[in-house]
């Protein structure tokens, strides 16, 4: 009966001990986390721009050239490096269309 008796005051006491540990582990934590700065919030990624097809592109061309703007479609062709749409590298696309967009 005394082992057991001992077994249990030996238990009572990790117990305590244990119990104890954790409160301190908690002071820290709290402590810690309220001396660091909070994390600023996440932005949002923007989506990438998306990418002008060669139809888009063509369709805005047709539309100025039917306006009366073949001849400065042509040169805009030119610039962006190709004498006909499809001759112009997809990567020119967004400045060749910002061009045709600004004829009157």
């Amino acid at each position: 009966m005394e082992n057991r008796t001992a077994i249990d005051l030996a238990e009572k006491e990790l117990r305590k001990i244990a119990k104890m540990t954790i409160d301190v582990a908690d002071f820290f934590t709290k402590l810690l986390n309220r001396d660091a700065k909070p994390a600023p919030p996440e932005e949002p990624i923007p989506d990438p721009p998306k990418a002008l097809t060669l139809g888009e592109v063509r369709a805005v061309l047709a539309e100025k050239s039917r306006n009366g703007h073949t001849s400065a479609i042509k040169a805009l062709l030119e610039k962006h490096g190709g004498s006909k749409l499809s001759d112009v590298p997809p990567d020119r696309y967004p400045d060749l269309l910002k061009e045709a967009e600004e004829l009157a």
